[in-house]
């Protein structure tokens, strides 16, 4: 299996543990098990961290050996920047949509403060995105 494919398995399976703790609550999930979600949850994120590392060290390998391999195009694709502009518009969604599911985890401050809530979210998504979308 290559690095690539066990990198995603770890992100995938860091992302369920993670979502199945947050809505412990209305999926009926026991105190004791959500434990072992929240510290399981850390062994596929160290994992991700050596994956991508290792990633890393794949891609410089074959750079350094051949003096012929193509270089990068410094012009990012335009599926690129497509790509990040549906992230920031999912989101920017899944953050106003606080009010709806944030009583689905257990927690809620009330409308007014759900919606604050999403209002930061998404402003967060903004400014990381931005960033990113600086960069490209």
């Amino acid at each position: 299996m290559s690095t690539r494919a066990k990198l995603y398995i770890t992100n995938y399976t860091a992302s369920i543990m993670m979502i199945l703790n947050v809505f412990s609550k209305p999926l009926r999930i026991p105190e004791p098990l959500q434990f072992v979600l929240i510290f399981g949850a850390f062994i596929p994120i160290g994992m991700m961290f050596h994956y991508n590392k290792k990633l890393k060290q794949e891609k410089l390998a074959p750079a350094a050996t051949s003096q012929l391999a193509p270089q990068p195009t410094a012009e990012p694709s335009k599926a690129a920047k497509n790509r990040l502009l549906l992230i920031i518009a999912i989101g920017i969604a899944i953050g106003l949509c606080a009010p709806f599911w944030m009583p689905l985890t257990g927690t809620t401050l009330g409308t007014t403060g759900d919606l604050i809530c999403g209002l930061i979210t998404a402003a967060i998504v903004c400014v990381i995105s931005g960033l990113r979308f600086r960069k490209l």
